[in-house]
Parts: C-alpha cells; structure tokens; sequence
C-alpha cells in the first residue's frame, strides 16, 4: 500500500475540512504553485486516497490486523541465558508492516498488567496504531515459555486464558472490519475468526 508524504497528510486534513476547496485555494493555504498542488491531488489520485472529483476521500483505514501478543521467555539451558520479547503473530505482522512506513491498525486484547503495559508500549514506539486494542483487569496478557538446549527445543508452557468479547467490544470489531482495505488475521484467534466469513458476505 502506498503511504503519505507530509505535503500529502496536509492536503489530506485541508479536504476533510473543505472538500470544495479549489486547486488555487489549496495553493494558497499551503504556500505553493497552483501546479504544485494539482500535482499532489494527481499522486493521492493515483495511491487511492482521493476517489474522484469533489475530493471524495476513501476513509478505509487500511491495513487491519487482528492477532495474538504476548511476552514470549526463552530460556537456553546450554549457557544459562534466559531472554525476554514481545511476540505473537499479530505483534509481529503489526510491527513488521510498520517498519514499511505504513501504520497499521492492531486489534489484539491485553491485560491491564505490567507485562500488557510493556507491549502496548512497544507497539506504539514502533509505530503501531494502538487506539483500538482491548485493555481489560480480568484478562491476564499472555505469556509463553520455551526451553532450548542448543538449537533443540526441550519443551513449550503456554499460559493464555480465552477472553469473552463483549457486545460493544465485538461492534468495535465490526466497525473496524467494515472500515479495512486490507485484513490481516492469526489463524490461532479463534474468537474472531468465528463468524468472520458471515460478516464479510454482509460487507460484500
């Protein structure tokens, strides 16, 4: 997906104001040519942005994951080591993307813990839309242990209970699946993936 120079965020935000504004207006609120500006309409044209005349805006807010993350501890036997990271494929679709300049939005659920605090910290640093993940006291976030001798794996502790969506908390869901041009999905996230292909038909 393409994304957007700051000459283009700005434009973005003067068309939501005014979608009437006139090429040579835009021109003078941002201090350029008029052919300047024709030149970034033609770009946010031609990336999706702008859908057509009258400046009409796609508003789909892009690239939606919905994944699993948690503190993953890797202890390694060989040489008494044990290391911490924030994992889970939801975390590490949400971050890798970010790294493509783009800003995906995570929906993931997260303890209101120290371990949920730490995630929800790195994602944001790692520039990560955050706004819509579920933080809750009766959740605890996810933890997975795994043992190494070497590069062999002795064994695997997960330790993750199943949250219960609520009503506004699944139309929260809703309201973000309908608003996608592109969803990313762990397989592993059961909670959503039930009902998923009834919602999408709906959409279509």
């Amino acid at each position: 997906m393409a994304y957007l120079t700051k000459r283009e965020k700005e434009i973005i935000a003067y068309l939501k104001k005014d979608p009437t504004i006139s090429q040579e207006e835009l021109a003078k609120k941002l201090q350029i040519t008029r052919s300047a500006a024709a030149v970034h309409i033609s770009n946010l044209m031609r990336k999706g942005f702008i859908l057509g005349r009258g400046y009409i805006l796609d508003e789909r807010s892009g690239v939606l994951i919905a994944g699993k993350a948690w503190l993953e501890i890797n202890a390694q036997v060989e040489d008494s080591t044990i290391d911490l990271y924030c994992g889970g494929i939801g975390f590490l679709l949400a971050t890798e993307l970010a790294k493509q300049q783009l800003t995906p939005t995570f929906f993931t659920v997260l303890g209101k813990d120290n371990v949920g605090d730490h995630i929800y910290q790195q994602l944001q640093e790692k520039g990560v839309n955050v706004q819509h993940i579920i933080r809750s006291h009766s959740y605890s976030t996810p933890k997975r242990l795994i043992v190494r001798n070497g590069v062999r794996e002795l064994y695997q502790i997960a330790a993750e209970n199943v949250y219960n969506f609520k009503e506004d908390e699944k139309k929260k869901w809703d309201d973000l699946l309908h608003s996608a041009k592109v969803l990313l999905i762990d397989s592993s996230f059961e909670q959503l993936i039930e009902g998923l292909f009834e919602q999408i038909k709906e959409y279509n």
